[in-house]
C-alpha cells in the first residue's frame, strides 16, 4: 500500500512490487533521500514524539540512556573521519539494533502523514529514509519536493541529500531497495549481485553447511 514501510519480513518485496506497479501507471517518478539520516536524528525531537504515549519514568530514563549511547558512537575517531567531523550534540542513532531501526522508521512517520494527508500525493513509498513519489505532472512533483524539504527542516531538523529529487520519466529504469526496476520488470541490482558473490565466496571457505545457509538466505532475493 502507499505510505511508509518499515524493515521486516516480506515488506521490501511488497514495496518493490508496488514500485513496479506505479512505475507502469504514472509518467514520472522522484527519488528523495535524507543526508546522513541516522547520525542526524535529533534526540530531544525523537524523545518528544515517543513520550507522548510513554508516561513511565523508568522507561523514559532507559530511552534517554539508549539515545545517548547511540549518539556517542558518532563521536569516535573513526566516525569523525568517515563523517568529516563530529555530528551535532544530542544527535545520532547507532546502527544495527532493533531499537534504532524502529526509531529510524518511527521518526519519519509524521512525514508519511504529511505527504498523504496534506500534500495529497497519490503514490508514495518510503523505506526508512529512502522514499519516492510518483505522478503525471513534473511541476507538481517539484513543488512537493520543496514542501517535503521545508517539513523535514521544521519538524525533524533534517535535510535532503544534495542533488536528490530530480524528476525523471517513468520509462527510465530505477534502482530501489537493491533491485533494478523498469516497466518491463525487475531484477537484482549490481550491489545485490556483488554482495551475493562476496557472501558466497566467504561461505564456501567455511564449508558446505555455511554455503547452503547463505544460498538459502539469498534465494528469496534473487528468485523474486
Amino acid at each position: 500500500k502507499s505510505g511508509g514501510a518499515s524493515p521486516g519480513g516480506g515488506i521490501p518485496h511488497r514495496a518493490v512490487l508496488k514500485y513496479l506497479a506505479w512505475l507502469r501507471r504514472y509518467r514520472y517518478r522522484m527519488h528523495l533521500d535524507i543526508s546522513r539520516y541516522f547520525p542526524s536524528i535529533h534526540h530531544p525531537t525523537l524523545a518528544l514524539l515517543l513520550f507522548r504515549r510513554l508516561r513511565d519514568a523508568d522507561t523514559r530514563a532507559l530511552i534517554w540512556q539508549l539515545l545517548r549511547s547511540g549518539g556517542e558512537v558518532y563521536h569516535t575517531p573513526l566516525a569523525r573521519r568517515v563523517l568529516d567531523g563530529p555530528p551535532a550534540v544530542e544527535r545520532g542513532l547507532s546502527l544495527g539494533s532493533y531499537f534504532s531501526q524502529w526509531c529510524g522508521t518511527f521518526y519519519l512517520d509524521g512525514l508519511d502523514h504529511h505527504v498523504k494527508r496534506e500534500l495529497k500525493v497519490p503514490a508514495y513509498l518510503r523505506y526508512m529514509d529512502d522514499f519516492v513519489l510518483f505522478g503525471d505532472d513534473p511541476g507538481v512533483l517539484a513543488a512537493q519536493r520543496e514542501a517535503i524539504e521545508d517539513w523535514l527542516a521544521a519538524e525533524r531538523r533534517l535535510v535532503l541529500k544534495r542533488g536528490c529529487g530530480v524528476v525523471r520519466p517513468a520509462t527510465e529504469p530505477a534502482i530501489f531497495l537493491g533491485y533494478r526496476i523498469s516497466r518491463s520488470g525487475l531484477s537484482a541490482g549490481r550491489k545485490l549481485r556483488r554482495s551475493f558473490r562476496r557472501r558466497v565466496r566467504r561461505a564456501a571457505e567455511q564449508g558446505p553447511e555455511a554455503l547452503l545457509r547463505t544460498i538459502r538466505a539469498y534465494r528469496g532475493l534473487l528468485l523474486f
